[in-house]
């Protein structure tokens, strides 16, 4: 059996030399590619996830967890290379049990103690746990805290990002172990792409202080290869995928009707403040107006007393502006 490759591996193999006796070490085939009308040659490592998996296990046994951010375009296999990267990593990993969509399944399987230690998670669809799109989400503040209250647990997450920017500064900077960036490319001028191929990085040891807001450094280790999903587990993934995206359509749906029911109120609460003060101009007293609008007598003095501190601010703007 071929054995396995340290990190430290590939992580100095540099120069000719170096990267001769790694490749004694791998099987390896020539990976040719086209980028911006230019050909590029790569090395491509059929063990580096076994190499990679190997290091996250070490971390384990150090008592430190791991964070796998798994990026990629759509279809180029993300979360078929979490699949294969957890089943790898953990023997035992089932895809019903490990498999977790939102924030709302996470705490779910954290409170009733289901995050167990030496064991793998996929956060599938990671944008929806966290991301920096508008700031920092409140699901994106919980997940940090997450992983601070967890990191005992020693645990592996295979979080599933589309794009390494759109994670929150603080994954990015201090809580990524392990990058695996799934890419579709082409084997000695084919002009055909393939999926299946991911690069692999690691964090550079920086002189950064602890609270510099720097990012990380990240070392290349190569191009490796992952398996698609074997027929019976695609099929589970499938029902996965789709039950969660008829719950996400569902919360979507809920969200729109919160909202517009929002805008309804606000509505309705402007104009019933326009009808006070009307009536009260034309010199409807407040007990007039509350029959008028079917509220409480207190009701209407109290809005009253608001709405002429708010219009006597608004004649002294003018007589300001004048």
């Amino acid at each position: 059996m071929q054995a396995i490759p340290e990190i430290g591996d590939y992580k100095y193999y540099n120069g000719r030399r170096g990267q001769e006796w790694l490749m004694r070490l791998c099987d390896t085939k020539t990976l040719t590619y086209v980028k911006s009308r230019k050909q590029y040659t790569r090395y491509c490592f059929d063990n580096l996830l076994d190499c990679m998996v190997k290091d996250m296990r070490e971390r384990i046994t150090q008592h430190y967890d791991n964070l796998v951010m798994i990026n990629g375009k759509v279809g180029t296999g993300k979360s078929t290379l979490a699949y294969a990267a957890a089943k790898l990593y953990d023997p035992q990993f089932d895809l019903e049990d490990g498999y977790i969509y939102d924030w709302g399944q996470l705490i779910d399987k954290a409170a009733d103690g289901d995050i167990q230690s030496g064991r793998a998670y996929i956060l599938d669809e990671g944008t929806r746990i966290s991301n920096n799109r508008k700031g920092m989400t409140k699901s994106g503040r919980n997940f940090i805290e997450f992983l601070e209250t967890n990191r005992f647990k020693e645990a592996t997450f295979f979080y599933v990002i589309p794009k390494f920017a759109r994670a929150d500064s603080y994954l990015k900077s201090d809580r990524v172990t392990h990058r695996l960036i799934t890419k579709s490319l082409a084997w000695d001028h084919a002009t055909v792409k393939s999926r299946g191929y991911f690069k692999g990085k690691i964090p550079i040891d920086s002189d950064l202080d602890d609270d510099s807001t720097d990012y990380m450094d990240w070392k290349d280790l190569g191009y490796g290869k992952f398996p698609e999903l074997p027929p019976e587990i695609k099929k589970i993934y499938d029902r996965l995928k789709s039950d969660n995206v008829d719950d996400q359509n569902r919360s979507m749906r809920d969200e729109y009707h919160y909202e517009k029911e929002k805008e309804r109120k606000t509505d309705n609460k402007a104009a019933l403040e326009d009808q006070i003060w009307q009536l009260h101009c034309e010199g409807a007293s407040a007990l007039d107006i509350a029959a008028a609008t079917g509220l409480a007598y207190g009701t209407v003095r109290n809005k009253l007393s608001v709405l002429k501190r708010q219009h006597a601010g608004e004649d002294e703007d003018a007589k300001t502006a004048d």
